[in-house]
């Protein structure tokens, strides 16, 4: 019994060195291939340059748009407290993305132009709807907080008469 016992023991022993000396065998083996595949010194630099203008690059990006979700925010509040009535909020929000195109989902287009095909000021209307949606959701989470949900109510109605107002008219060219 013994003997057996030794048997599985060494095999056992056998088994773990001759693993260990083929885990030891491919990491020398892939470390040389790293090294003939590493870029010389003068590429790094150009990778790391290059890396350093990407990531100012979208540092500056999400600059922007941090601009735009706060110009959009001060919006949203500026309609609910009666400062700003729809068609204001409305180009404030086209204001906001400034010579960024403004992308609506397609399916949000298509079901639009379905329902509303005739609207003068197509992009307009879809900021409008954006507005809405932005200010319910305000309205929702301060109604949660602090149970306003006849003002929220009296917001959302105005809002709706705005929308039917601004649907029904076409807007000039020159109040863009």
């Amino acid at each position: 019994m013994i003997e057996l016992s030794q048997r599985v023991f060494r095999a056992g022993l056998l088994a773990l060195i001759i693993a260990g000396a083929a885990c030891i065998f491919v990491n020398e083996r892939s470390d040389r291939e790293d090294d003939l595949a590493r870029p010389t010194s003068g590429a790094l630099a150009a990778d790391s340059s290059e890396d350093e203008g990407r990531a100012e690059n979208l540092e500056q990006q999400r600059d922007v748009i941090l601009r735009r979700i706060a110009a959009k925010a001060r919006t949203v509040e500026d309609v609910i407290d009666g400062r700003l009535t729809l068609r204001e909020a409305a180009r404030r929000f086209r204001k906001a993305h400034g010579t960024h195109p403004i992308v609506i989902h397609p399916s949000v287009v298509a079901a639009f132009r379905k329902e509303r095909g005739g609207v003068a000021d197509e992009a307009e209307a879809l900021l409008c709807l954006d507005v809405i949606q932005r200010v319910d959701i305000a309205l929702t989470a301060r109604a949660a907080r602090t149970g306003g949900v006849n003002e929220a109510e009296t917001i959302r109605q105005r809002l709706q008469a705005q929308l039917r107002v601004i649907l029904a008219t076409a807007t000039p060219q020159s109040n863009r």
